[in-house]
């Protein structure tokens, strides 16, 4: 596993330099998640792909693209192995589908290693980590948290608390996060510097049942992010909660819609009513694009909703990233 990550660091580290593309047309590669495998999807030609191979009974979730575009790191739930505890680990593989590298694995039953996000120099990775506490053969609680792995040496520093699907903004000083209250398990948004210090609300807890996958604009001014309304969810038909269960980032089934808040305090507001499943909002590199990752479609669409299309039906569910503009 350190041949990998040191493996990792040094490819990352030859592509960080890379310019961003001109502004221009809607271009380049969509990575997500159908039915537990990971697909590319390149806008220009409209081709879909199996990206690799996984071990059978393998399922992948929240892919990323590396800075210089010539990776993929995501989690993977192995096939069941004697002797192996249950959980979930990070991979990397390259964009070809070949090189498919283990580079961080849990170690106790039931640890998820998560929704991993690329600093922008390519030489670390923040993501989600939850654990059990077992103290004497009992069940004691969760460790939920926010980690940044440094790729050249392996360290792991824990960064925010009772965080999940972290985000860094594109001059890598800020990251953005969702609060998960540990008593109610109500989630909300916030941002903070990139070592976790300084936090700042950006939506209150009682406001979504469920958020999914913030991503902070190029110019750091807002964060785009995924969500369902409280007031939603308490329709007549609408599916019933129960608290404890959205511990867990994992709901699907609860139409949600995309928003964005800008990170001067206002309300947030809604994009677009999409009544999608845990969908992945992501921008352009200029900032004039939004792509959107659903079960149902991938859609893009201007920052304010309009000129909304259709790219491919169906989508995907369980993350994504889209390396384009």
């Amino acid at each position: 596993m350190r041949n990998g990550l040191l493996a990792l660091a040094a490819m990352m580290s030859l592509g960080c330099t890379t310019a961003p593309p001109a502004s221009g047309g809607l271009t380049g590669d969509v990575v997500y998640i159908k039915n537990d495998q990971l697909y590319t999807f390149t806008i220009g030609s409209r081709e879909e792909r199996k990206l690799v191979e996984l071990p059978a009974g393998a399922v992948a979730k929240d892919p990323v693209w590396s800075p210089d575009g010539q990776r993929v790191v995501f989690s993977m739930y192995p096939p069941p192995q004697r002797g192996v505890p249950p959980g979930t680990d990070l991979y990397s593989v390259r964009r070809d589908g070949s090189d498919l590298t283990l580079i961080r694995q849990h170690t106790v039953a039931g640890e998820m290693l998560e929704s991993p996000y690329f600093a922008p120099d390519g030489q670390s990775i923040v993501y989600s980590r939850f654990a059990p506490i077992i103290s004497n053969g009992q069940y004691r609680g969760d460790i939920i948290e926010i980690v940044r792995l440094e790729l050249n040496t392996g360290n792991v520093v824990s960064l925010v608390r009772d965080a999940i699907q972290p985000t860094i903004s594109p001059d890598g000083k800020k990251i953005a996060y969702i609060k998960v209250n540990p008593q109610t398990a109500s989630q909300s948004l916030w941002m903070a510097n990139a070592d976790g210090s300084s936090p700042q609300q950006l939506v209150a807890e009682d406001q979504f049942v469920a958020m999914y996958w913030p991503r902070i604009s190029p110019d750091g001014a807002e964060v785009a992010f995924a969500g369902a309304l409280i007031p939603s969810i308490q329709r007549p038909g609408a599916p019933a909660l129960v608290p404890g269960q959205l511990a867990r980032p994992v709901l699907h089934g609860v139409p949600t819609d995309v928003y964005k808040v800008r990170t001067d305090g206002s309300k947030y507001q809604q994009v677009a009513k999409l009544q999608e499943d845990d969908p992945t909002t992501l921008w352009s590199v200029d900032g004039r694009r939004l792509l959107v990752i659903g079960a149902k479609a991938i859609y893009a669409m201007n920052p304010d909703g309009q000129e909304l299309v259709r790219l491919r039906e169906p989508g995907g569910v369980g993350g994504g990233d889209w390396r384009g503009k």
